[in-house]
């Protein structure tokens, strides 16, 4: 498979982040240093991919509460907005690829 150009990474990041927009979700802050660093070609999307699944845990490790009714997952997340903000940056991630 052929590398993206930073240009191209770059539009697809931009494109995926609008889509998710649409649904009301948006890439946290962590999530943009990624892709940053990802158009960059510091990464492989799963290199990045499981950035973002090892800061998002790390989240759910350190929080002290949640609402503990998030659906069950291979995160581990068990509160809603965290899984929600997991699966935009996932998915952000992924649409862009």
């Amino acid at each position: 498979m052929e590398k993206k150009s930073e240009t191209a990474r770059r539009a697809a990041v931009e494109k995926a982040k609008s889509n998710s927009a649409l649904s009301g979700f948006a890439p946290s802050e962590f999530a943009l240093i990624t892709f940053d660093q990802w158009i960059a070609g510091h990464w492989t999307t799963s290199e990045a991919v499981a950035l973002l699944v090892k800061h998002h845990k790390e989240l759910e490790i350190q929080a002290s509460t949640g609402d503990q009714q998030a659906s069950p997952n291979k995160l581990g997340i068990t509160d809603t907005v965290r899984l929600q903000q997991a699966e935009a940056d996932i998915v952000i991630l992924r649409m862009a690829d």
